[in-house]
Formats: structure tokens, C-alpha cells, sequence
């Protein structure tokens, strides 16, 4: 593949999610922060890097985000407890009703993501998953913007990811 066509590729992946996706993010995002709350960010690996960019990003226009993505947190549950249960732990600790939190994840298949929503959705916390390979989580369209991307293309889907987070900045720096 060259560079053009990976370009239009994205750009083609990028312009087919829905606007009111976006408008939805930023409306809980502005409400949890009215409400006193916090906006908790988490993934995975590449997804991992883009929510902690996305918490800079957030917390550079004066937003109250936190990263679930402490190196030591991960590893130290990760290894005496589970892998499974590594942002479920902070999770559980932290979380209160009036915060929402942010998941990437490029399968949507990651048992540390699937646990995390399960914990939100049964303690009625708001949250919304950004998730690729075409994979709407738990089938629940309110909660998810899915980018449909073809199984494996985590290059294409992790940018894509990012430009998400940047488009959601740039349109929370306009409000």
C-alpha cells in the first residue's frame, strides 16, 4: 500500500463515523465536569498511549482527566491478581456516580476493557468506548463509537483513534 491510499483510507474510515457521535462524547464530557466529576481514560497498548495523550490534552483545556494507566498500578495487579482485572481495581476504588469514563480498544475484545464496562454498566457509570475492527461492544450504539476498520489493521486504527481524540479536543476548545 502507498502512502496515498493509506491516506484516503483513513480518511474514509474517519468521515464515516456519525458527527453525532462526537457531539455526544463532548456533551458527557461538559456535563461531568459541571457535575463535579472525573473523566477517567484507559487502553491498551498503542490505545494505552493515545488515552494518555488524550488525558493531556484534556487536561490542558481544563478538563478533570485521569489516566487508569499507571505503569505500577497495571503491573502490580496484573501479576497478583489478573491481567482481567487491572483497570477494574482502580475502577472500584476511585469511580463515583457523577464521573464517566473513556475506553479504547482496537478489538473491543480485551477482558480488562470487557470487565470494566460490565463493573460501569452494573453501577450505572457513564462511559463510552472507542473501539475498531468494526466491533460495536456490547452492541449498545449510545456508549460506543466504532470505527470499522478490517480485523487486525491497528495501524490504521489506532490513528484513527487519534485523530478522534483531537477532533474531540478541538471541538471542546470551541463550545
Amino acid at each position: 500500500m502507498n502512502k496515498y491510499d493509506y491516506a484516503r483510507e483513513i480518511e474514509l474510515y474517519f468521515t464515516a463515523i456519525p458527527t453525532i457521535k462526537y457531539k455526544t462524547i463532548c456533551d458527557k464530557i461538559v456535563r461531568t465536569r459541571k457535575n463535579k466529576g472525573n473523566i477517567y481514560v484507559c487502553g491498551n497498548g498503542g490505545s494505552m498511549a493515545i488515552a494518555e495523550h488524550f488525558v493531556t490534552d484534556l487536561q490542558k483545556i481544563n478538563y478533570p482527566a485521569i489516566s487508569l494507566s499507571n505503569p505500577s498500578l497495571l503491573t502490580m495487579v496484573s501479576n497478583d491478581k489478573s491481567f482481567a482485572n487491572s483497570f477494574l481495581h482502580s475502577l472500584k476504588n476511585i469511580i463515583r456516580l457523577n464521573d464517566f469514563v473513556i475506553l479504547f480498544s482496537c478489538s473491543g475484545k480485551s477482558r480488562n476493557i470487557l470487565k470494566s464496562i460490565y463493573f460501569l454498566k452494573k453501577n450505572y457509570i457513564d462511559y463510552m468506548v472507542i473501539s475498531g475492527f468494526g466491533n460495536t461492544i456490547l452492541n449498545d450504539y449510545d456508549k460506543s463509537i466504532t470505527v470499522v476498520t478490517l480485523d487486525g489493521e491497528y495501524e490504521q486504527t489506532e490513528d484513527i483513534f487519534q485523530m478522534i481524540a483531537h477532533y474531540i479536543i478541538l471541538l471542546l476548545k470551541g463550545e
